[in-house]
């Protein structure tokens, strides 16, 4: 894996070949398999070195994977942006927990002023995209009016990943 810093210092004499890879990448649907690797590290968190509790696993992907996934969620967001209802906060530009809650809270207000009841239901959806089943997703994405080779790529994107842990300088 290239360090992130090495990427940086030398973007001007690699832009224009990994715009070349990451084209032609969009061009046949297909993702490259060294970019779906990913190296577990656990990162300690407390103050009990001991237990097990205390640690949490955080992933690495490759650092030109980082900027493909990248160049992807800003050409979704573009598609997507005239569908999506001005309510749906999550990964939009200018949207977070807090003016979600700023629009219920608005909300809940407006209703009590009106002698109204007002009820809520909240689910921790939280983990929703790791436990989607990827067709379904693949479908939705394609109901919503992603194009075929679009919807290639994303299947080929979630396909095929493989991990590794690295615990010091060991690795699984």
């Amino acid at each position: 894996m290239l360090p992130p810093r090495l990427i940086k210092e030398s973007s001007s004499a690699i832009a224009v070949p990994v715009t070349n890879i990451l084209n032609t990448s969009i061009a046949h649907s297909r993702y490259l398999s060294r970019w779906k690797m990913g190296q577990v590290t656990p990162l300690f968190k407390k103050d009990e070195e001991l237990d097990k509790r205390n640690y949490r696993p955080v992933t690495v992907l490759p650092c030109l994977n980082n900027i493909f996934e990248k160049l992807l969620s800003v050409q979704l967001q573009e598609f997507y942006q005239g569908l999506l209802s001005d309510f749906v906060s999550a990964y939009r530009k200018g949207h977070s927990c807090e003016t979600a809650l700023l629009k219920l809270t608005e909300d809940w207000r407006a209703c009590r002023d009106r002698k109204e009841l007002v009820a809520v239901v909240s689910m921790d959806l939280s983990k929703a995209f790791d436990t989607i089943p990827h067709p379904l997703l693949l479908a939705k994405l394609k109901a919503y009016g992603l194009s075929n080779s679009a919807c290639a790529l994303f299947a080929d994107y979630l396909s095929g990943r493989t991990q590794r842990f690295k615990v010091g300088d060991s690795f699984s």
